[in-house]
């Protein structure tokens, strides 16, 4: 492969990990940053970095100079969908040849999430577009547990549904293997990315407590609860009820399919939750611990 990669959403845990895994492939990345010395810290030597701002069409235009593919990825926000927007654009004006992209499952203008709506509203400008484009669209990250287990427990209102947890570094490689030699098949395509399961928050809590040796159960919780767990930690309205309606997606079912596509693109299986718990058992071990009063009640 030839020509150079743009990855926006660099310093992320899906985008870092891209970076390192396209360097350690001999291709040196290009980074779109807002802050390069603070980049730097976190991606060492591994991309060229590049200041700007995905706000600024301006920005967009340098950063995207000889550029043949882009990974697009942005922070779940309010001005989500016009940084996207802003990318799909400048790729556009800028002749690039492919665009991969990140979304949540079932993006679009049916969905009951709100950045549902603005990521489908991305999607389809990219799809309509001249521009080559994969779209990997994925329901929930394993990384996402790290804040979700507190005091012993893991909130939701949930209930007994299942979800098709990934690894965000099974998505980074299959983002990966997509911008350095895209398959016929991934071409112009929307690919739904998962983990070998699809488990319930009460399998969850299960697989984390076999990991790390410390008692960690499922506590089921109002959905009203979930939204305002999430309030009170700083979240904005709009984000806070976007995750209790995703509570409620979990529990209808609806994002629970399991797919192959992760090793139909990389070659490997995707982590299981018990091989990243495992891995990760002293981070979830010091979130998992009770508090000294004991289980917190709700």
């Amino acid at each position: 492969m030839s020509g150079t990669i743009l990855v926006t959403g660099a310093t992320g845990r899906v985008g870092s990990e891209l970076v390192r895994l396209l360097a350690a492939a001999g291709v040196r990345p290009r980074a779109l940053v807002r802050d390069v010395e603070r980049a730097r810290e976190k991606l060492g030597d591994a991309a060229d970095l590049v200041a700007g701002d995905l706000n600024r069409a301006a920005d967009l235009d340098a950063a995207l100079a000889g550029v043949e593919r882009v990974f697009v990825l942005t922070a779940t926000s309010r001005g989500q969908l016009t940084q996207e927007r802003n990318a799909i654009d400048a790729a556009v004006r800028a002749g690039v040849r492919h665009v991969v992209k990140l979304s949540v499952l079932d993006a679009g203008r049916e969905s009951p999430l709100r950045h549902g709506v603005w990521q489908g509203d991305a999607n389809a400008l990219l799809v309509n577009s001249a521009v080559d484009h994969t779209v990997l669209q994925l329901a929930f990250f394993m990384q996402n547990l790290f804040g979700m287990v507190a005091g012993g427990a893991i909130r939701s209102s949930a209930g007994d549904g299942r979800v098709a947890m990934v690894d965000a570094r099974d998505v980074a490689a299959a983002a990966a293997a997509v911008l350095t030699d895209c398959p016929d098949w991934a071409r112009n395509r929307t690919l739904v990315l998962s983990g070998p399961e699809a488990l319930s928050f009460d399998d969850t809590a299960k697989v984390l407590a076999e990991a790390t040796g410390v008692p960690v159960r499922h506590l089921p919780v109002p959905r009203e609860q979930v939204a305002a767990m999430l309030r009170q930690f700083g979240a904005e309205e709009w984000y806070a009820e976007d995750v209790a309606v995703f509570n409620d997606l979990i529990a209808a079912g609806r994002v629970q399919a399991v797919t192959d596509t992760v090793r139909r693109l990389t070659g490997a299986e995707p982590r299981s939750l018990g091989d990243f718990a495992r891995e990760f058992a002293a981070v979830f071990q010091r979130a998992a611990a009770p508090p000294p009063g004991g289980w917190q009640a709700g």
